[in-house]
């Protein structure tokens, strides 16, 4: 990718995306320390230029390697700074010309890792122990995702499917929880994502508890 970035009409640009990528490498093999550098280097590469495709993929990994941070280390302080990444990555995707399935793409591309973050989970589907305190607003983004449904592919329906399922649990719904899991499961044998192993886990877990009310006593 190095070696292209001479050859691009925009070579400030695709620099920016490769230490974007750099940032998420690092990100996924656990190397926090690191990803910080890379981000602030794809940062600098947009200053002054306007909304465009490029912009929106810098932040877009912006987002998941926070993502990937918080995961790592789900304080206030780093779900403030992903949820603002992220407000800013809608903010890019209403200023770039998109076509309408394009648009759509990117906006659930922010709005789910929004919600996976407000609700505690990971990039991958882990569920992360961490204080959860705003639910209805992450119920009111897969409300916008949901009115957006046209054309979302299949990736982001397990998401969304999760998405709700770990919104059911949190309230303890618990039928309406498996129901969910279930679709989302579909949905990962469809793609044959790795998340799959997330979800038959969590599934596990519901069934678990499931068997331990039924044999409550009254």
């Amino acid at each position: 990718m190095q070696e292209l970035v001479g050859q691009s009409r925009h070579p400030f640009l695709l620099e920016g995306v490769y230490y974007a990528r750099k940032a998420n490498a690092c990100a996924i093999a656990e190397r926090f320390d690191e990803c910080e550098n890379f981000l602030h280097a794809a940062r600098v590469k947009t200053i002054f230029v306007k909304p465009c495709t490029e912009v929106l993929l810098i932040i877009v990994f912006e987002v998941i390697v926070r993502l990937f941070r918080f995961e790592n280390n789900p304080t206030k302080d780093e779900r403030r700074s992903l949820l603002k990444w992220a407000q800013e990555g809608l903010g890019c995707t209403e200023n770039t010309d998109l076509d309408s399935a394009c648009f759509n793409k990117w906006r659930r591309s922010f709005i789910l890792r929004m919600v996976f973050c407000l609700l505690g989970l990971g990039n991958k589907g882990k569920v992360i122990k961490c204080h959860i305190d705003d639910v209805q607003k992450a119920s009111e983004l897969l409300d916008d995702v949901k009115k957006h449904w046209n054309g979302i592919e299949v990736r982001r329906k397990m998401f969304y499917y999760l998405a709700r399922a770990r919104i059911a649990d949190l309230i303890e719904q618990l039928p309406d929880c498996e129901f969910n899991l279930q679709l989302a499961l579909v949905m990962a044998s469809i793609g044959r994502f790795e998340e799959i192993k997330h979800l038959a886990r969590y599934i596990r877990k519901i069934w678990e508890i499931h068997r331990l009310r039924s044999c409550t006593p009254v």
